[in-house]
């Protein structure tokens, strides 16, 4: 409870933000335009504008940057700020909304996660989903471990490292040896 979450576009519903509000969880993302449950926009603006429709715990959100995006949030009023940045051509301080500001320094963490559970693919796309979702969750857990055992040691192995002690450890503690079935073979002098 208290936390705020910034997602990435896969999870955005409007439901599942609504159930992590009332959990008292704070939740911003971007989200897809054919997401389920997002209004409708119906203006067309030009660069640096953002149209918004808001209920009294969700914002949702377009803006118009290079392209248009869309946001939901559970933690953000439209507002605009500027980001400190001038534009290049007109040299002009350049404003965003405040949701896109905010899960623009906060994302780099979802891309981080992203980048290095990416590395070592395990399922094949002919494998179930639930499968899939499996060694997601496992990729996860052995990171979480991982940064985990970075801040309680202050060593910083690689991850492939870590994986690989990892994998040798669990083989140590709970491998054990195949038993042979059949008769016992003859031993000859």
């Amino acid at each position: 409870k208290g936390h705020n979450l910034f997602l990435d576009s896969w999870f955005t519903s409007p439901t599942l933000f609504e159930k992590l509000h009332t959990r008292s969880i704070g939740v911003c993302d971007t989200a897809r335009a054919n997401r389920a449950g997002l209004p409708k926009f119906e203006d067309k603006s030009g660069k640096g504008q953002q149209v918004y429709q808001s209920t009294d715990n969700m914002l949702a959100l377009k803006w118009f940057d290079k392209r248009e995006g869309i946001m939901l949030s559970t933690i953000h009023e439209p507002r605009i700020q500027f980001t400190g940045k001038n534009d290049p051509k007109t040299k002009r301080p350049i404003q965003k909304p405040v949701s896109v500001i905010d899960y623009n320094s906060n994302r780099g963490a979802i891309d981080k996660v992203d980048m290095q559970t990416s590395f070592v693919e395990y399922v094949r796309k002919s494998v179930k989903w639930y499968k899939k979702l499996f060694f997601h969750m496992l990729d996860l857990i052995v990171l979480n471990s991982y940064l985990l055992y970075k801040m309680e040691t202050g060593k910083r192995p690689q991850l492939v490292d870590f994986r690989l002690q990892l994998i040798r450890e669990i083989l140590q503690t709970y491998h054990t040896p195949k038993t042979i079935i059949g008769r016992p073979r003859l031993e000859t002098n």
